[in-house]
């Protein structure tokens, strides 16, 4: 009976503070793949962002106001070579439902240009013209793959 009580006291303070002794917590991971004629320095920097709601935008004038829920920041591998994929893991993504955007700073400034970096939406071409709506659900526990696909902008 005692054994009893203490265990609902532990769990009782785990749950008050905050821990989650029942499941594990989201983990978003993930790939950027870019196209294998293009092969990214190392140590090249990039982000996966996540907007929150969902909500369609246009990343032409809203790429920087959107509300970003979780912005992944990366580089890829430093380890003599140059690549075409990076991983990405984050861990205790909140659940909801995002918009999930990725880009590679391959002029190395810290700002998106789409004539020279790449970019892309998860599960969509990457286009300045149309971004999809919410394209991934977060789960409250377990683990969402968030792949891209990246390319460069082109005016067709």
């Amino acid at each position: 009976m005692r054994a009893a009580a203490v265990i609902l006291a532990v769990l009782a303070l785990a749950g008050l503070a905050g821990c989650d002794l029942v499941g594990t917590p989201t983990v978003v991971f993930g790939s950027l793949v870019l196209p294998s004629w293009y092969l990214v320095p190392e140590g090249t920097g990039f982000q996966v962002i996540l907007y929150a709601g969902g909500t369609p935008m246009d990343i032409a004038t809203s790429f920087e106001t959107a509300p970003r829920a979780v912005v992944v920041d990366g580089q890829f591998p430093v380890t003599g070579g140059s690549y075409d994929t990076a991983n990405y893991q984050v861990a205790e993504v909140p659940a909801g439902t995002y918009t999930a955007f990725a880009w590679v700073d391959v002029d190395g400034d810290g700002a998106l240009d789409p004539w020279t970096d790449f970019f892309g939406w998860h599960g969509a071409a990457a286009s300045f013209d149309t971004q999809p709506a919410a394209n991934v659900v977060v789960a409250e526990a377990g683990l969402a793959d968030v792949d891209f696909m990246l390319s460069q902008y082109s005016a067709q």
